[in-house]
C-alpha cells in the first residue's frame, strides 16, 4: 500500500512549489496586470528565460550523472509529441498569467480542477483506462470544490 502512494509527497511538494509560482504570478506590476497583452508578453519572457537559463543547466546534470538514462531519453523521444508539448506549453504561460491577474486564486483553482477533464478522456481514449467508484467520487468532490471556491 505503501509503494502505491509513494507519489503523495511528491504531489504536496508539487503543489507547494507550483501554488508559489502562481502566488508570484499575481506580484506584477500594475501596468502590466492591466493589460492583457503585456501579460501574455510577461509570460512569454518567463518562457524564454526558462528555456535558456534553466533547461541546459537540467540536461547537463541528467546527461552526467544518468547517461544511460539520458540515452534512452534520445533513443525513443517521440519528436511530434515534443512539437505538441511545446506548442501546449506556449499557451500554458500566457493563459496562467490571465487567469491568475482576472480570477486570482479562485480563477486558478476552477483552471487546475478542470485540467482532469481531458486528461481522463485521454486516458480512455488512448490508454483505454476507465475510473473506479473512489477515483468517481474522488471527481465529483473536486468539481463541487471548484463550484464553492467560485461561489459568494
Amino acid at each position: 500500500m505503501l509503494d502505491s502512494l509513494g507519489w503523495v509527497p511528491l504531489a504536496l511538494f508539487g503543489a507547494l512549489v507550483y501554488g508559489s509560482y502562481s502566488l508570484m504570478l499575481m506580484m506584477v506590476h500594475d501596468k502590466i496586470r492591466k493589460d492583457k497583452i503585456a501579460q501574455v508578453g510577461y509570460s512569454l519572457i518567463l518562457s524564454i528565460c526558462f528555456g535558456i537559463i534553466i533547461t541546459p543547466i537540467y540536461f547537463l546534470y541528467f546527461n552526467v550523472h544518468h547517461k544511460e538514462k539520458a540515452n534512452i531519453v534520445l533513443k525513443y523521444i517521440d519528436w511530434k509529441i515534443v512539437l505538441a508539448l511545446l506548442v501546449i506549453g506556449l499557451s500554458i504561460g500566457p493563459v496562467h498569467v490571465l487567469v491568475m491577474n482576472a480570477g486570482g486564486s479562485i480563477g486558478q483553482q476552477t483552471m487546475m480542477s478542470l485540467s482532469i477533464i481531458p486528461t481522463l478522456i485521454g486516458s480512455w481514449l488512448f490508454f483505454g483506462q476507465v475510473l473506479n467508484i473512489k477515483q468517481w467520487i474522488g471527481l465529483i468532490l473536486a468539481g463541487l470544490g471548484a463550484f464553492l471556491m467560485g461561489s459568494k
